[in-house]
């Protein structure tokens, strides 16, 4: 027979009845674990008993449910811990599973059951069981009650752990202060996963932290009221699954926040939450494109009356190698508004759906707080699309040393007089997360004032890496040709764009500056024309004089987005220039008018015009248009664009005739409204 359990406190005149005895025996015999009984009957000495019940209570407290199968039917749920320093205990126990089994619901107490023991065997270790016996009389509370009751078991596990802990440490008389909360600290570090060299938990700390649980526990309390008001009064909006919604999402909100902010604060954040991720789960779900988001801005007062802008932001991402953090929601929002100051502590991010994240920030109020929204509210939604990050797979490529060996013996051919330069190739090799390489192959002429390229290199604010050096031949039996092939790093923080794409074209001017300082004047064999085009983008930048950040992004795509490539050295800036500003014009106009939208005018001798058409066949159909009127390939430059999610058509006609120009016009307008 199992040992017997006697209660700790009875009164002689009013005894505790054996029926009650037996219940709590049976219901403490079906928690324990049979190996525990086995080893309990073996033992009879105290010096034995006591140890072994001592290591048993190190895995207390020991929880046991019987869920109800069917409706109306009772759940019993069994709590064992330690009688000593748990007071309350009980109640927080009862207390978590009314309000969080099924969370926005009250559920209905039947009946219960407590008693504080010990073991007739060993009456020095005291023990505490409670049966809590609650009724479902909703199908719908089954479901609810199979997904949170385990982790809500975990939750209240350490919590009661940790209370015991502290409480049992404190009660020490024989160590001091300093010892109490080191143990204590130690003991806070385990149970919570906690590295002891980052806690510091002093008895003020742990009061600071139980006021903080009180006030979160108090608030969420508040919040859950004003979440079950809108479920009742907006039962469409707001069905149920609200409340499993405000578990995941309270999970994610820690207690210093919601001790910091309002119920109310708090009640709307939940609310939007829920709203945006019904409304983004149908819109993704629909159609990806354009991307789906949704933005919200509220004004706010922190505990310490401190006005904040809250903003609450959901996005939905299109593709797995999207990438959406921090660093990007907070650069959006110092693009729209420079000063905008960040509250510490106020950054949540919910990234449990892969496609659809959200994001809450808040901000000082600004000065003129309807200027200072008007602002975000016009440039946030650009500078949010833009700052999301499209992460591209490594490509593992090995360097090709034969394509090496041809481009040695290229350049060599190049070397025919004893005053030509240097002859260099520059090429793009490889990215890691934090640099980018370039392969650089050269040709030289050693005459007897060329100094020694390792020399030279020591002063080159690139890291260049030598990787071979050799003698190819000799010119004229003169002067010796020499191969240098070189490993360029750099960078890649710099190079940048606003989308987070790579500017490589920058990153290997960067490399042919440096080379030009270190070398000399020297000829990029297979840069020509890339250095020809860079040249042309800086005189247009100039000639624009002053531009946006948006708009100087806008300008590298229209730039580079013109064809034939060599028309972008051929034309003006003024006639690029005037170009760039209808496109300007015309994306100022928004998507409110109805498509297509177009602008065209005339400044001899060239018509320039853009189009902005949902149509999939205009572009082949005006370019069909174009070769029956027989234009030469440098009378025409085109460019395609696409922006607010609509393709952008662009045209340079330069004409020599006004019949000429007539009938380009006429082949637009004639294509420009077929369906």
């Amino acid at each position: 027979m199992n040992p017997r359990i006697k209660p700790l406190f009875e009164n002689p005149s009013n005894p505790i009845r054996p029926s009650i005895l037996e219940a709590v025996q049976s219901i403490v015999e079906s928690m324990m674990p049979l190996p525990f009984w086995e080893t309990f009957n073996c033992l009879s000495q105290p010096r034995e008993i006591a140890p072994f019940l001592y290591r048993f209570s190190k895995h207390l407290p020991l929880f046991q449910t019987i869920s109800p199968t069917t409706v109306d039917s009772p759940l019993f749920f069994n709590y064992l811990g330690q009688s000593e320093y748990t007071n309350g205990a009980a109640r927080y126990v009862v207390d978590m599973l009314n309000r969080w089994l099924v969370p926005g619901k009250d559920l209905e107490s039947v009946g219960s059951l407590s008693l504080h023991f010990h073991f007739d065997k060993a009456p020095s270790q005291k023990f505490y069981l409670r049966q809590e016996i609650l009724l479902i009389q909703d199908p719908s509370d089954l479901e609810s009650i199979r997904q949170n009751l385990e982790p809500l078991i975990q939750e209240m596990k350490l919590n009661l752990m940790a209370v015991y802990h502290a409480r049992y440490i404190s009660s020490l008389k024989s160590i001091s202060v300093e010892q109490k909360n080191f143990i204590i600290k130690k003991n806070f570090s385990s149970l919570f996963n906690y590295s002891i060299e980052d806690t510091d938990i002093s008895l003020h700390d742990q009061m600071q932290s139980f006021l903080t649980k009180l006030s979160e526990d108090e608030k969420i309390k508040e919040v859950n009221k004003n979440i079950v008001h809108l479920s009742k009064s907006r039962p469409k909006i707001f069905p149920r699954e609200v409340f499993q919604e405000m578990g995941e999402f309270k999970s994610i909100l820690s207690a210093k926040f919601i001790a910091q902010r309002s119920c109310r604060h708090i009640s709307r954040l939940i609310a939007y939450h829920y709203l945006f991720k019904k409304v983004l789960q149908d819109q993704i779900g629909e159609n990806p494109e354009p991307r789906p988001f949704s933005i919200k801005m509220f004004h706010a007062r922190l505990s310490d009356e401190k006005p904040i802008l809250g903003i609450l932001f959901g996005i939905g991402l299109r593709k797995e190698t999207e990438r959406f953090e921090k660093k990007q929601l907070m650069k959006a929002i110092r693009s729209s508004i420079s000063e905008a100051q960040f509250i510490s502590d106020s950054y949540i991010a919910d990234r449990k759906d892969p496609k659809i994240h959200f994001y809450y920030l808040e901000i000082a109020r600004p000065h003129d707080p309807a200027a200072g929204i008007g602002l975000l509210k016009e440039r946030l939604p650009f500078e949010l699309d833009q700052q999301v990050e499209r992460v591209l797979h490594p490509v593992f490529m090995p360097r090709n040393e034969e394509e090496l060996l041809r481009n040695i013996v290229e350049l060599s051919r190049q070397l025919k007089y004893a005053r030509d330069l240097p002859q260099l190739i520059i090429h793009y090799e490889k990215q890691t997360d934090f640099e980018l390489f370039f392969t650089v192959t050269a040709v030289r002429l050693l005459t007897p004032r060329t100094r020694p390229i390792r020399e030279i290199l020591q002063n080159s604010s690139i890291q260049f890496d030598l990787e071979d050096i050799r003698i190819i031949g000799q010119f004229k039996q003169k002067y010796e040709k020499e191969a240098i092939i070189l490993r360029a790093r750099l960078a890649k923080a710099p190079f940048f764009r606003q989308d987070f794409s790579l500017d490589l074209l920058r990153a290997r001017g960067q490399v042919v500056s440096e080379l030009n300082r270190l070398l000399g004047e020297f000829r990029d064999f297979n840069g020509g024309m890339i250095l020809k085009q860079e040249e042309a983008l800086t005189l247009l930048r100039k000639s624009i004089q002053t531009i946006d950040k948006d708009l100087e992004f806008l300008l590298e795509d229209y730039f580079h987005s013109l064809k034939p490539g060599i028309m972008k050295t051929v034309h003006e800036p003024s006639v690029l220039k005037e170009h760039f500003s209808m496109l300007v014009d015309l994306l100022k106009k928004g998507s409110a008018e109805h498509s297509p939208q177009f602008k065209m005018e005339r400044k001899e001798p060239f018509i320039l015009a853009f189009i902005q058409s949902d149509s999939p066949t205009l572009r082949q159909r005006l370019l069909e248009a174009f070769m029956e009127m027989k234009i030469l390939s440098h009378q025409l430059t085109s460019c395609s664009l696409h922006m607010e999610n609509k393709p952008i058509l662009g045209f340079i006609f330069r004409f020599d005739h006004p019949q000429k120009a007539e009938r380009f016009e006429t082949a637009i307008h004639k294509n420009l409204y077929l369906s």
